[in-house]
């Protein structure tokens, strides 16, 4: 359905984008003829969030 369960760490997942995101653009920068960001950014964008789709992560309820 394209919705990410209500346990999901949201905190932890903006991080993990921004991560995601800033390494993308860091080696493009060291290198632009790597690969050609503009054709590709989509389909590794799509790459990442269908990974969380699949396992997203949970937050851990505390006992104590």
């Amino acid at each position: 359905q394209g919705k990410l369960p209500a346990a999901t760490d949201t905190a932890l997942v903006v991080q993990a984008i921004n991560g995601y995101l800033i390494g993308l653009l860091y080696e493009w920068l060291i290198d632009t003829n790597a690969y050609d960001l503009g054709k590709h950014a989509g389909a590794m964008i799509d790459l990442f969030l269908a990974g969380l789709m699949i396992k997203p992560p949970l937050q851990v309820l505390s006992g104590n």
